[in-house]
């Protein structure tokens, strides 16, 4: 038996050799006689609580962190735990975060499978839950949860005619998040729209769709109405956020290529409630041309109230299953629709004068082969297109990564753009920071690539802002 040092040393030794199904209701039954204080183990900030499936087989781990419960045995255990008066971890808890089902099967399910949220949206569980800010919905279809699964729970818990807890609840709510939530059509969009308005108190408002389809249902044309793919009219019918305070708008997601969603359903939202955030979070190989003139006419909408600016595209070097062909179309999408954002005429950045922060995640990356830069958009063009009059810091992440055999990179004219980039960077007036964060590769790491290689090409491209001591690097 390994050596301890103090009594909380030795609780947590012999918590860990518990077994699994009784570990978490014997400690809180120590931590309630007041035999110890605390317990790292179940005093954790985050329940994570997934659909159960009867069959499946996978741990339930505990980390003092976080704790998942997988499985219908474990969903159970978890059940009798909350009801359990020795339960001590309700209040240390300040997210919820639930995992459902993205492709469900209701033939398929148990009575409790297909109401399985009403066992956990109970009043006596939300009000105990008086820490709790945050609450995330993962890995759900929200147009099937409404029509075929915890109907009558959704309606109680959204519904102001209902029981004074859950109204409680959702005002205590000032983070909410929808992560890879199925919304291949504009219903299912409306759905989850509908949901936001029923949280008075946010202050953040998290969207990371995933659409289930191979192919983009939307067609991608600067051509397509929006009028051919949703009721515009009834969307205007859709209650705007009730919160006064929201401020952080983030659309972004971890799936790949395919996941497109009518995103000009969200700018439409937006504009038509005058939803003014000052940090704004967007994904943009997730929008299609056609989206374009909502998101321009929303950040024409902030003007000087955006603050912080988070452009980002979806990097498919680390994924084994994306084929060259799909890298091939993402890249050339998101040029294209990085090309429209930096149009002078357009000049989409041009009333965002109040722009503190920007931030680029993958529009620039690194070119092993060729050993310089690789970029998606003109940095030279897209800086010039700022007022820089309040542009305190700057943060670029580099990728590396190597071109198709097909694509030609120049890197005389890549050196080039980055040195008038510098240029345009360092007459900023009260700029800061340029934070240039670099990511190798697995593969590249392979290939003897080294981050000290990168770091050398843009202390060299971005000399004057070396120079002058804004230049960073870190990751």
């Amino acid at each position: 038996m390994p050596q301890v040092g103090s009594l909380q040393e030795l609780v947590d030794l012999i918590v860990d050799n518990l077994d699994e199904d009784r570990k978490a209701l014997k400690t809180c039954s120590l931590v309630s006689s007041g035999w110890l204080s605390r317990c790292r183990r179940y005093l954790f900030d985050e329940l994570v609580v997934n659909i159960p499936y009867r069959n499946r087989k996978r741990r339930y781990w505990i980390n003092g962190e976080k704790v998942e419960f997988n499985t219908m045995t474990k969903f159970n255990g978890l059940l009798e735990i909350l009801n359990s008066p020795l339960c001590t971890f309700h209040s240390s808890i300040t997210q919820i975060t639930l995992q459902g089902s993205r492709n469900p099967n209701g033939r398929a399910m148990t009575s409790t499978q297909k109401n399985w949220l009403t066992h956990i949206l109970r009043p006596k569980y939300l009000s105990n839950w008086r820490n709790v800010t945050a609450l995330k919905f993962e890995d759900f279809d929200i147009s099937f949860e409404f029509e075929h699964r915890n109907g009558t729970t959704w309606e109680s818990f959204l519904s102001d005619a209902t029981d004074p807890i859950f109204i409680e609840f959702r005002q205590r709510i000032n983070r909410l998040s929808f992560l890879y939530i199925s919304t291949g059509d504009a219903i299912a969009m409306f759905d989850v729209l509908n949901i936001v308005s029923r949280f008075p108190g946010l202050q953040e408002l998290h969207l990371g769709p995933y659409n289930p389809h191979e192919e983009p249902e939307i067609e991608d044309s600067d051509s397509a109405d929006i009028s051919n793919y949703f009721d515009l009219e009834k969307l205007l019918r859709i209650p705007g956020p009730s919160s006064t305070n929201l401020t952080v708008l983030d659309i972004t997601t971890e799936v790949g290529l395919w996941s497109i969603f009518p995103s000009t359903i969200v700018w439409k939202w937006a504009i038509h409630h005058k939803l003014i955030v000052n940090q704004l979070r967007v994904q943009v190989d997730m929008m299609t041309t056609a989206d374009f003139p909502s998101f321009a006419e929303y950040l024409y909408l902030l003007g000087a109230s955006l603050k912080d600016l988070d452009l980002s595209i979806t990097f498919h070097g680390d994924f084994e299953d994306v084929d060259s062909h799909e890298r091939r179309l993402t890249r050339r999408k998101s040029r294209d629709l990085l090309g429209t954002f930096v149009e002078p005429q357009r000049c989409v950045l041009g009333r965002s004068i109040g722009l503190e922060t920007l931030r680029l995640e993958s529009i620039f990356c690194y070119d092993i082969r060729n050993k310089c830069p690789m970029s998606l958009v003109s940095p030279s063009i897209l800086f010039s297109n700022l007022t820089g009059q309040s542009l305190a810091h700057v943060e670029i992440i580099i990728q590396t990564d190597a071109p198709e055999s097909e694509e030609h990179i120049d890197c005389d004219a890549e050196n080039k753009d980055w040195s008038n980039a510098d240029r345009i960077l360092t007459s900023f007036p009260v700029l800061k920071s340029v934070l240039v964060s670099v990511y190798v590769g697995e593969e590249h790491e392979a290939e003897g690539i080294k981050e000290s290689d990168v770091v050398d090409c843009f202390k060299r491209l971005l000399a004057q802002s070396l120079e002058k001591g804004l230049l960073k690097f870190g990751q």
